[in-house]
C-alpha cells in the first residue's frame, strides 16, 4: 500500500529547494515590486511545489493537509489566542533587537506601510491571508505531517523552528519561531490546517493595522540606549507572562476532534519504517549555513 504522506527526506529537500528559491527569485521578485513580488514568491515558489508534490505522487491530499472542519467555537478561541498571542511573540522579537542594538542600528520592516484603505485592502490580502494560506500548508501541512511520526510534540517544535528560519531575518526570527509551535499546537488540537490559516491570517492582519494606523513598536528604529531596550523588554516579558497563562488556559478549550489521535496513528502505520540518516540531515544542514550566512552579512550591513 502506498504511503499517505511525503517522507521526511522529501520535505526536507523540499524545504531546502524552496529556501534557495525564496532567496533567489522571491528576493529578486520583491526587490523589482513587492507586491507582484509576494504573489511569486507565495503562490508560485511556495504553494505551488507543495501541492504539486503532493499529487504528483498521489498521496492522501486530505490527509496531508488536515482538511477537517473546525466549529465556530474553535474560531473564535483561535482568534482570541492569537490576539493575546501577538505581544507575546512582539517580545520573543525585542530579546533579539535588544541583542541587535548592541551591534548596530535596528532595520526597519520592509513591508510597505498601507497610506490608503486600496492599499490597506490589497496588504491585506498579500501580507496576511495569502502567507496564511500557503505557509500553513507548506508548514503545518506537509512539513508537521511528515515529522508526525517522530511524535507530535517533536514535529511541532521542528517546524515551528524551520517556520522561523524560514523568515532569513534574525531581527524576526524567535517570534515567528513561537508563533510556528503556537499554530502547531492549535492545528494538532483542532486536526484541522484551517486553524492554522485562521490563526496566521489574523497574527499578520493585526501586525499590518498596528503598522496602518499605530506604527508598529515591534521594531524600533535607529540606535537606541541599552537601558531603555532592556526596560522595555522586562516590562514587555511580565506582561506576556500574565499573558501566556491565560492563553494556556484558553488551548485547553480548544478541544481536540476526536480525528485528531486517528490521524495520528494513522500517520505512524504509514511512516514508521523511515529512519532519518545523513541525507535527511543534509537539505537543513544546508538551510542553517545559508541562514548563518545571510544573518553574518546582515551584522557586517547595520555595524558599518
Amino acid at each position: 500500500m502506498n504511503k499517505k504522506v511525503p517522507s521526511i527526506l522529501e520535505v526536507n529537500y523540499l524545504y531546502l529547494i524552496l529556501a534557495i528559491l525564496l532567496l533567489t527569485v522571491g528576493a529578486f521578485a520583491q526587490y523589482k515590486n513587492i507586491y507582484s513580488g509576494i504573489f511569486i514568491t507565495e503562490y508560485i515558489i511556495v504553494l505551488l511545489p507543495v501541492v504539486m508534490l503532493v499529487l504528483v505522487k498521489k498521496y492522501d491530499f486530505k490527509k496531508v493537509f488536515r482538511l477537517n472542519k473546525i466549529t465556530l467555537k474553535q474560531i473564535m478561541l483561535t482568534i482570541l489566542i492569537v490576539i493575546l498571542s501577538y505581544p507575546i511573540g512582539m517580545f520573543f522579537n525585542y530579546i533579539m533587537i535588544v541583542i541587535i542594538n548592541i551591534f548596530g542600528e535596528i532595520q526597519p520592516s520592509p513591508l510597505p506601510i498601507p497610506e490608503n484603505t486600496p492599499e490597506f485592502l490589497l496588504g491585506l490580502f498579500l501580507f496576511a491571508i495569502t502567507p496564511g494560506i500557503c505557509e500553513e500548508m507548506m508548514f503545518r501541512g506537509i512539513m508537521m505531517s511528515s515529522y508526525e511520526k517522530k511524535g507530535y510534540i517533536k514535529s511541532i517544535l521542528f517546524t515551528g523552528i524551520l517556520f522561523g528560519i524560514f523568515h532569513f531575518n534574525i531581527q524576526n526570527f524567535l517570534g515567528p519561531t513561537f508563533l510556528g509551535v503556537l499554530f502547531g499546537y492549535m492545528v494538532y488540537k483542532t486536526n484541522s490546517l484551517y486553524t492554522g490559516i485562521v490563526a496566521h491570517t489574523v497574527n499578520n492582519s493585526i501586525a499590518l493595522i498596528l503598522t496602518r494606523f499605530v506604527q508598529s513598536p515591534e521594531a524600533p528604529q535607529g540606535a537606541l540606549e541599552t537601558d531603555q531596550l532592556i526596560t522595555g523588554l522586562i516590562g514587555l516579558g511580565l506582561f506576556s507572562l500574565f499573558l501566556l497563562m491565560i492563553v494556556y488556559l484558553l488551548l485547553r478549550q480548544l478541544s481536540s476532534n476526536e480525528l485528531t489521535f486517528e490521524s495520528n496513528s494513522y500517520n505512524y502505520i504509514y511512516m514508521e519504517s523511515e529512519k532519518v540518516t545523513v541525507m535527511h540531515l543534509v537539505p537543513i544542514l544546508a538551510t542553517l549555513i545559508i541562514f548563518t550566512f545571510v544573518t553574518y552579512n546582515y551584522f557586517q550591513y547595520i555595524m558599518k
